[in-house]
């Protein structure tokens, strides 16, 4: 299907290493971040019927607050939506895809500017 080749394209998977600690550097903001998270019931279940590895997406967001800079992740949830730093996905399995739109095209559509 000509659409799902386009998107294939569109969504690059950027090669990045395994873990947490060497990709974070190579994460920029806007990246898609795929988490393949197996630890519960609901996991296997939704990875399941979306016919994925992955069991849910994020978006990736840099933070600079006094100094520190901190990698989190937009996700939805349950309450809605929420900020979340990646770290908490440490020892979970994710791919990462770069930005499929423009980088500012994100950032205004992540923080409704």
């Amino acid at each position: 299907h000509p659409d799902r080749e386009q998107a294939a394209v569109r969504y690059a998977r950027r090669e990045v290493p395994s873990g947490y600690a060497a990709p974070r550097g190579m994460i920029v903001d806007g990246d898609l971040v795929a988490i393949r998270s197996r630890g519960t019931a609901f996991d296997v279940v939704a990875s399941e019927m979306q016919r994925s590895p992955y069991t849910h997406t994020a978006v990736a967001v840099w933070v600079d607050f006094a100094g520190a800079a901190r990698l989190l992740v937009a996700e939805s949830n349950a309450g809605g939506a929420s900020l979340a730093p990646l770290s908490q996905y440490a020892d979970v399995d994710f791919d990462v895809f770069e930005c499929p739109v423009p980088r500012v095209e994100a950032g205004r559509a992540l923080f409704d500017l």
